[in-house]
């Protein structure tokens, strides 16, 4: 089961509102871009072409959106989200990633970016 397509950033456009308008919180193997304000929870999920090829970087973003669905509930509301992966993320299992997205969410949730602007 993956995440659903509901969740999910499709648009180029709204990728680039979240880089240019939103804040970033980085870990060893991600870095996180969130942009408070919206109208509902979606996330993006971003590979560079340095981590290797297509089937690598497909796996990758199959293990972000699988962590992000087991914990969909712990992400506050009305925020879009880009996850992009370092250079490091090639050697990154699910547990290492389910660490960083829990150390994110911790981070979040403490600073309360969920109030309003």
């Amino acid at each position: 089961m993956s995440l659903k397509r509901e969740y999910r950033l499709k648009k180029r456009k709204q990728f680039l509102e979240v880089y240019t308008r939103g804040k970033k919180f980085s870990t060893n193997h991600l870095v996180i871009y969130f942009l408070r304000g919206k109208d509902e929870k979606l996330f993006g999920f971003t590979v560079s072409r340095k981590i290797g090829k297509a089937v690598k970087r497909n796996r990758i973003k199959r293990l972000l959106r699988e962590v992000v669905r087991l914990r969909l509930n712990s992400f506050p509301e009305n925020i879009w989200y880009v996850v992009n992966t370092k250079k490091k993320a090639k050697k990154a299992d699910f547990e290492v990633l389910d660490r960083e997205i829990a150390d994110f969410l911790n981070w979040i949730n403490e600073k309360d970016f969920n109030s309003a602007n």
